[in-house]
Parts: C-alpha cells; structure tokens; sequence
C-alpha cells in the first residue's frame, strides 16, 4: 500500500509540475470530464484534453487527500494488514 501511495503522490506532483509530461498520458486518458466538473454536458464524453487539463486540480486535490487519510489510517491502525475502501 506505501508503494501504491508513493506512486499515487509521484503522478499527482507530475499531473501539478509537469502536466504535459509523456509519462502521464495513460492516467490522464482515463480521466472522465464528468466526474471532474460533475456538468451534465459532459455525462458521455470519455476523454476531452481541455477539459481535463481545465479542471485538473480536482485530481490533484483527490489525490492529495487519498494519500493523506490513507497514511494517516495505516499509521493510526499498525497492527491492521487489511484495508477495505467502499465509496460512491
């Protein structure tokens, strides 16, 4: 879990430093305008570069918070080797 969050931490510096940085194009393709800006409008478009690139800091805010509340979950529960994460 550290290494997933590392790498979690890693993307979302690129995604904030380096947004055109060819190591990110398979993460940024897979993000949906929709859930970035939650716009009916963009309910069925798949990948749209400007409105990714517009609203990337929601992604980079997610992550940020992601890694945070997970380090803070393992590092409060040591003795936990099993983490269950439901959302919507």
């Amino acid at each position: 879990i550290k290494d997933m969050l590392s790498e979690i931490s890693e993307k979302a510096q690129l995604l904030s430093e380096d947004y055109e940085n060819p190591q990110l194009a398979d993460l940024k393709n897979n993000f949906s305008p929709y859930y970035m800006t939650m716009d009916d409008k963009y309910l069925d478009d798949e990948y749209n570069e400007t409105v990714v690139k517009e609203n990337i800091e929601t992604v980079i805010d997610f992550y940020s918070r992601f890694v945070k509340r997970m380090n803070k979950m393992m590092e409060d529960n040591p003795e936990t080797n099993l983490i269950s994460i439901m959302g919507p």
